[in-house]
């Protein structure tokens, strides 16, 4: 029984540790439950009972019990069966290879330093050295094995706590006092990137909501706790990473040179992320990282004034976790621009909204800009941000494709949104064409070449403009209206968030 019990929990130890690398893509909170109940449960029962029909059908076939599945392959004269049987083999065990022994140490690997190694270059890493180690010379010494095994899965937790410590001491010394409470199985989804989870550092702050919280749903104390212990922190520390306070003063990167800036999503659809990921990337110098990434909560996508009120707080807890990694410079990846001056109040670098930095590059470029979004009902707000960022007068027109944020990932989205800008274009006889969702930013080139004019779109363009920024030595003032929130008291669901 008890060397059962010792197998089972051998083979479920890696994939168990390696959870969180695979559940910080769930789109929700549910989408990684039901991958759980039919991935662990109804997996391994039906792989179970597959393993003890075909094994105890060798004795009426063979005359005998075969339990290695290899042997019984090697039993069958049929050519077929044994290619068949050959490439199951393989492909299971590169599968479970991939899981249980390439993943996590690609990630540990780029956790080291994320500045400097992506996953993928992680995962090149611990390619090369599961080579280098030889492993066919072990694969005859039990206990080799088991005593390699052993030490890379202590060395392997004690990666993923690490960070953890750096956080503590700080903690200390801003004489905070306590430390996290690490509730495994209750434990928030991973923040979607590949950095290690982003922790509450209130005391209990173990969070227990889901990857993403719908609109209206209740948040739980310990996640608020979570949130609110990282902007709490934040604000005590900032005078430290601002300096003195003058204006303008240049910021010192932690990061040997490079440039750190962190294009956030305000709303929680990854796949969307990504795109805005690759676009705020293909724009930058080989000295700029940039990092894309959504909240742990908030809407799944930005469509109303209600939607964006709910995506500030999230916003606002990737700010404040990019303060803690040094990042230099931060861009608000939705046209609404939600939460950007509280953003200011918060950060030590550059925030730029995407409809601020597209309507001044469309100024730049042409004396007159259109811009195309998504729903109608969300023309008000572009119009709005042109009168407050004073390009109103150069503004020809807001119009809608009537195409909701998360349909633009689909085909026939590109096709209509392209001969809707080239109608617009002729029509309001605009010199630019301005984007008017992140969700458009990889349209640019497609849609300029069916309209003939320039395309800007606001997320290259606000993250050409925060690295500019950071090069020019400038960051936000902390003088006036920018200056840290004055101490007070928030009451109800808002009480953790007091500074």
């Amino acid at each position: 029984m008890l060397s059962a019990i010792a197998l089972v929990v051998s083979y479920f130890s890696g994939p168990m540790l390696n959870f969180g690398d695979f559940s910080r893509y769930g789109r929700s909170f549910d989408a990684v439950k039901r991958g759980n109940f039919l991935g662990l449960p109804i997996n391994f029962l039906f792989f179970s009972l597959l393993t003890v029909i075909t094994a105890s059908a060798t004795v009426p076939v063979f005359g005998e019990l075969i339990t290695d599945p290899i042997h019984t392959v090697q039993r069958i004269d049929t050519p077929f069966a044994i290619l068949l049987g050959g490439l199951t083999f393989v492909i299971a065990t590169v599968g479970i290879n991939i899981v249980a022994n390439f993943i996590s140490p690609a990630f540990d690997f780029s956790n080291v330093s994320p500045q400097r190694i992506s996953w993928r270059t992680g995962g090149m890493i611990a390619a090369v050295g599961s080579v280098l180690l030889t492993p066919w010379n072990w694969y005859g010494n039990p206990d080799a094995i088991h005593y390699t095994l052993g030490l890379l899965g202590g060395t392997d937790r004690a990666a993923v706590r690490h960070p953890d410590r750096g956080l503590l001491r700080v903690r200390a010394a801003a004489g905070l006092g306590g430390r996290d409470v690490h509730d495994g199985p209750g434990r928030a989804l991973l923040v979607q990137q590949g950095l290690q989870p982003q922790r509450g550092l209130g005391h209990g702050g173990g969070g227990r909501a889901g990857h993403r919280l719908g609109a209206g749903a209740q948040v739980d104390h310990g996640r608020r706790a979570g949130l609110a212990g990282r902007l709490q922190l934040v604000h005590r520390l900032r005078d430290r990473v601002r300096g003195d306070g003058a204006a303008g003063a240049a910021r010192t990167p932690d990061h040997a040179g490079m440039t750190h800036i962190r294009v956030i999503n305000p709303n929680t659809a990854l796949e969307m992320t990504e795109s805005i990921g690759r676009c705020a990337r293909a724009v930058v110098s080989s000295s700029t990282e940039v990092t894309a990434v959504s909240p742990a909560m908030g809407p799944e996508s930005i469509e109303s004034h209600y939607d964006e009120a709910l995506a500030v707080p999230g916003l606002l807890a990737e700010i404040a976790a990019g303060e803690r990694a040094g990042v230099d410079a931060y861009v608000i990846a939705c046209f609404g621009d939600p939460g950007l001056d509280a953003a200011r109040e918060l950060a030590a670098g550059p925030v730029l909204g995407i409809a601020e930095a597209a309507m001044h590059a469309a100024t730049m470029v042409g004396r007159t800009f259109s811009v195309v979004t998504t729903l109608a009902r969300t023309t008000g707000r572009a119009w709005e941000l042109a009168h407050r960022y004073g390009f109103a007068a150069a503004c020809r027109g807001v119009h809608a494709c009537e195409i909701p944020v998360l349909d633009l990932e689909k085909p026939p989205a590109r096709a209509a949104v392209t001969e809707l800008c080239a109608s617009v274009a002729e029509r309001d006889g605009s010199d630019v064409i301005v984007l008017g969702c992140a969700g458009m930013a990889d349209f640019c080139a497609e849609v300029t070449r069916a309209t003939g004019v320039p395309v800007i779109d606001g997320v290259a363009a606000a993250t050409r403009f925060a690295e500019s920024l950071v090069a020019l030595g400038l960051r936000t003032s902390t003088r006036g209206e920018y200056a840290r929130p004055l101490p007070k008291r928030y009451t109800g669901l808002l009480r953790d968030f007091t500074i």
